[in-house]
């Protein structure tokens, strides 16, 4: 099994006065505060060997730096590879995965909007979401090489984010909303269109209940706190114990 994360830098200084570059832009208070929440939210899934990799944007690495510090990644072992940034195309990111040796059981990756969106899209059918800014979508392979993995063959693990009312997230909802109405209808009308009409509000209202219950189970599990103290997980060649839970603490124009 291979887990992929992707994570969206934090928010970042805006394009204007003393940054009239892109590229050296860094995060603002609220960025650095959200990128830490974060990391806390996700401390539980990072099993196995983790491979950090980052855009060299300094936003993007910044937030890869304080993902590291809470989930006790050497920064040293951060790699930066430049078409993260330049040339991230869908294919390209596909590419980059694939040469990742396969000693390593679970990859961040620290990048941009859209490229990044764009790329968790092409992971598993039927799957679209904005990634927000600190936002991060996890996702695993039923493969034992990197090499193995392709477009739509992934399984959409848990998605995170810093707002629980964030855009991102109702769009997400809406088009869940809307791929199940549009399923459950069509189905009804094979057996009787006439009868399907009847029922086509009930239709709507259950397919909101059950988007807002699936999006709710795609939030990271709490740990059982009844045997934390028997889980414990490899991290860079050494066993160490968790302390998990959910503690609250070219593309320049959305990067």
């Amino acid at each position: 099994m291979k887990n992929l994360i992707l994570v969206r830098h934090a928010k970042a200084a805006p394009l204007q006065g003393e940054y009239d570059s892109d590229f050296p832009r860094p995060l603002i208070k609220k960025g650095i505060k959200d990128a830490k929440k974060m990391a806390e939210k996700i401390k539980c899934n990072l099993l196995g060997n983790p491979l950090f990799i980052s855009s060299p944007a300094n936003r993007a690495f910044e937030t890869a730096h304080i993902f590291a510090g809470k989930l006790n990644y050497p920064t040293v072992k951060i790699l930066i590879r430049e078409l993260i940034y330049n040339d991230p195309k869908t294919e390209k990111l596909l590419s980059l995965i694939k040469e990742v040796d396969d000693n390593y059981d679970t990859v961040l990756i620290f990048g941009h909007n859209p490229s990044l969106s764009d790329f968790a899209s092409s992971l598993i059918k039927d799957f679209e979401f904005n990634i927000p800014k600190s936002g991060v979508v996890a996702f695993s392979f039923d493969k034992s090489s990197w090499r193995d993995i392709e477009a739509q063959g992934g399984i959409l693990n848990y998605v995170e984010y810093p707002s629980k009312k964030s855009e991102e997230l109702s769009g997400f909802e809406e088009s869940l909303i809307l791929k199940i109405s549009e399923s459950i209808s069509s189905a009804l009308k094979n057996i009787n269109p006439n009868a399907a009409g009847n029922v086509i509000k009930s239709v709507a209202k259950y397919s909101t209940r059950l988007a807002e219950n699936f999006t709710g189970n795609l939030k990271q599990p709490k740990s059982d706190k009844s045997d934390k103290s028997d889980k414990k997980s490899e991290k860079i060649g050494e066993t160490v114990e968790h302390e998990c839970g959910n503690k609250e603490d070219g593309q320049p124009a959305d990067k």
